[in-house]
C-alpha cells in the first residue's frame, strides 16, 4: 500500500530530496522541475533542471514557504496545478 507524504517546500530544499519524497508515494512516476514556469493550458518548458545540488528556488516564482500533501490518489494534473498555484 502506499502512503500519504507531505513535501516541505521552501527555497533552501534541493531538487533531489524533493523528487526521492515524490518517488516513495509515486515509485513509477518522475517529477521534473522546470527553469521557466509554464501556464496552465500551456506547454512545458524546455529547460528542465537536472543537476541534483539545484535548490528548488531556481525554478520558482512564488516563494513562500509551506507543504504539499501528496497521497496516491492524486491525478498528475491535481499535483502540476498545486506546485504552480501555491510555489509557482
Amino acid at each position: 500500500m502506499l502512503k500519504r507524504v507531505t513535501l516541505t517546500i521552501n527555497d533552501n530544499r534541493k531538487i533531489y530530496a524533493i523528487r526521492k519524497e515524490f518517488n516513495d508515494v509515486f515509485p513509477d512516476l518522475q517529477i521534473e522541475f522546470f527553469g521557466k514556469p509554464h501556464t496552465k493550458s500551456g506547454a512545458a518548458s524546455d529547460g528542465v533542471i537536472r543537476s541534483n545540488s539545484a535548490k528548488i528556488s531556481s525554478c520558482r516564482t512564488i516563494h513562500a514557504e509551506g507543504h504539499i500533501e501528496l497521497n496516491p490518489e492524486m491525478t498528475v494534473s491535481e499535483l502540476c496545478d498545486l506546485f504552480r498555484d501555491k510555489y509557482g
